[in-house]
């Protein structure tokens, strides 16, 4: 009795309180206590400063989603850069193993050019897959970043593709 009558006398009816009239007489679904404090809060507060407040954190979640997006498209542009380079290198080298091939002109020099070409070859086909390997999960990263900003993103803020 003595706790109804502590909860009586604060006025406490939150049923998350241990001293709550809805704990103490085991009602199911009682309305939280006022909350007058957030209340003043809330009617205290500027509207027009908190819409500012919050624009300017959209603001600047969009800057740094935007830095992300940049970071990510200098890696793709630069394992771009290398799958290209690797690639027209294995094309190359292999192009150049043919002349040394039975039946063309340079065949008797195959045990010393040829099989070294054809090393090199399976050397820049490893680092071409390689290379070919990063470009596309930086490239699939960037997309799904892109994906995510779009969809999550703060609202009234365009992305734009460069």
């Amino acid at each position: 009795m003595a706790r109804f009558a502590a909860a009586l006398a604060t006025g406490v009816t939150s049923p998350s309180h241990p001293e709550s009239l809805g704990q103490l007489l085991m009602f199911g679904n009682i309305r939280p206590a006022r909350r007058d404090g957030q209340r003043k809060l809330l009617a205290s507060m500027d509207t027009k400063a908190a819409r500012k407040r919050i624009r300017s954190e959209w603001e600047k979640e969009a800057r740094e989603e935007r830095q992300q997006e940049e970071w990510i498209e200098v890696r793709v542009k630069k394992w771009r850069r290398a799958a290209i380079y690797f690639g027209v290198a294995f094309v190359a080298t292999c192009a150049a193993v043919v002349p040394f091939l039975a039946g063309h002109a340079l065949y008797r020099r195959w045990d010393s050019v040829g099989k070294n070409l054809v090393l090199l070859a399976m050397a820049l086909f490893t680092a071409f897959v390689y290379v070919c390997g990063h470009y596309y999960a930086f490239w699939n990263y960037l997309r799904s970043v892109r994906k995510t900003n779009k969809k999550f993103g703060p609202p009234n803020v365009r992305y734009e593709k460069t």
